[in-house]
């Protein structure tokens, strides 16, 4: 994974949220992550990537966000636990395809998984080494993106 595919993740992040929010995000300057990171929100939308590219793609968020993001996309205010975690992989999915659009038919992408409730750390397969976090801010609400691939 070089500069390129992390430029076009985050541009994938950036145009989810001008394509369906009025408030726009902060996306900081993204890093290699430690052994341990302890950023883990309360949700993590988990989307594998294989074809011409090998690892995954993880969005953590926390509740809060989801929330908001839910209530814009589905226009509801009544959400459920089942809202937020089909919002949450919808959310990693679409941010997954927009990369996708860009990287072409070899960057093959999972159905979502979620992860809910706390927890210390991930581990991507080794050769997704280094892993990236992007981290990025919207409503006030921060969330982070890592990012492991290898590229065939």
């Amino acid at each position: 994974m070089d500069e390129k595919h992390l430029a076009i993740l985050v541009e994938s992040l950036k145009h989810y949220f001008k394509e369906y929010h009025e408030a726009s995000v902060e996306v900081s300057v993204p890093f290699i992550k430690k052994e341990s990171s302890e950023i883990y929100q309360e949700y993590t939308g988990c989307i594998s990537i294989s074809g011409e590219y090998r690892g995954a793609i993880y969005l953590s968020c926390s509740r809060r966000l989801i929330e908001e993001i839910a209530r814009m996309v589905l226009g509801a205010n009544d959400l459920d636990e089942k809202d937020i975690v089909d919002m949450t992989g919808e959310f990693t999915n679409t941010i997954a395809g927009n990369a996708r659009k860009q990287l072409g038919s070899g960057f093959e992408i999972s159905v979502p998984m979620v992860i809910t409730g706390s927890f210390s750390d991930i581990n991507l397969p080794k050769f997704t080494n280094p892993i990236y976090v992007i981290p990025f801010v919207w409503k006030d609400e921060k969330a982070y993106m890592f990012v492991g691939l290898a590229v065939e």
